[in-house]
């Protein structure tokens, strides 16, 4: 019987087709084999300060009498202490004691040769009877880890693709909607009173001129164009922004909620970075950027839409600028769309 529950935990990560299925999956799956108090699964963020690591998801034992784990921890960034440390940069899995005198098992997760994650598992006993076990998961994970990253990511630059746009604003849109609901049945009376307030944006921009680069320099030097604005990107926006490549010289940036003026600021701050850095050999270049508030009743689509109006209008208005999709509504350029019901209409 063990050996069946065991090949059906398998079959049910191999059938995941997306990295935050995957997470879930391998720590649910490894609380049915090892009696555990919790287990954290560990990811070296692509973004952030090196003390720090990103703590994707954990689940802690029931404290009710039940037999259900729950999730505790939600890619929570937290201080990289020295066990997990050491676990990264040996590359090995070991066990220590914590303070409270329980037992915690490391172990190292490789994802394309590279050590980029360690499950953490601990338990009230001696967890070396668990290791070999754990440890045939975490190979498990870290090669479908491998697979779905690939496929989720642009290859040129590391971003987010074109492909994984609709199911990642999707996730951000219930998010959303599943807060908005929280401040409702709160004993916050004044958040009826909140008409403005933080939201997620997003912003497409694309490189101006772009095909004038191509056909000048070639298009090796269009690729380390593009490469070296991806990093801008990754160093101008905090972690939780999702950063994409939808193919050529078009980005879309989407930024976790944020007062509208910030969101400005810092798509403005970033657009005039990138006109003050010096391309090696092609030297200045600008982007234009247009934006659009999201809120949780829009469809991916018809967000996507809006930004793109507002680039359109920047490129007409001479590029290198930057407009807001709610600011030409309000100027009368365009006209606000109907908002769609709960049913598309195709």
């Amino acid at each position: 019987i063990m050996d069946t529950v065991l090949l059906e935990s398998i079959l049910d990560i191999s059938r995941k087709r997306d990295v935050d299925a995957l997470d879930l999956s391998l720590v649910s799956t490894l609380v049915k084999f090892v009696p555990l108090l919790s287990i954290s699964l560990y990811k070296r963020p692509d973004r952030s300060n090196a003390d720090f690591i990103e703590e994707t998801i954990k689940l802690s034992s029931p404290t009710d009498g039940t037999d259900d784990y729950r999730i505790v921890a939600d890619r929570d960034m937290i201080p990289l202490d020295k066990h997990l440390e050491a676990c990264l940069k040996t590359e090995s899995a070991f066990t220590h004691r914590t303070e409270s005198g329980s037992v915690r098992l490391l172990v190292p997760i490789s994802k394309d040769h590279k050590t980029a994650g360690v499950l953490a598992l601990e338990g009230e006993e001696n967890m070396l009877e668990h290791q070999p076990l754990v440890e045939i998961f975490a190979e498990l994970y870290g090669n479908y880890w491998t697979i779905l990253d690939e496929s989720e990511r642009d290859k040129l630059t590391g971003l987010l693709n074109r492909r994984t746009y609709d199911k990642k604003l999707n996730k951000l849109l219930q998010a959303q909607k599943i807060n908005q609901e929280k401040q409702k049945t709160s004993d916050n009376p004044q958040w009826r009173q909140r008409k403005t307030g933080p939201t997620a944006w997003l912003a497409v921009l694309d490189i101006d001129n772009f095909k004038t680069i191509n056909d000048n320099y070639g298009h090796l030097f269009g690729d380390e164009v593009i490469l070296m604005l991806s990093q801008k990107m990754k160093a101008s926006f905090r972690r939780s922004d999702l950063l994409f490549r939808f193919g050529g010289d078009e980005f879309v940036i989407v930024l976790e909620p944020i007062p509208a003026e910030m969101a400005r600021l810092t798509l403005e701050r970033f657009r005039q970075t990138v006109t003050d850095h010096r391309f090696p050999q092609i030297g200045n270049i600008a982007i234009s950027i247009g934006y659009a508030k999201i809120t949780e009743n829009d469809f991916p689509q018809t967000i996507l839409n809006q930004a793109d109006k507002a680039l359109y209008y920047a490129k007409e208005k001479g590029k290198d600028r930057m407009f807001s999709y709610q600011e030409l509504i309000d100027s009368g350029v365009y006209q606000e769309e109907k908002k769609a019901g709960a049913t598309e209409l195709f």
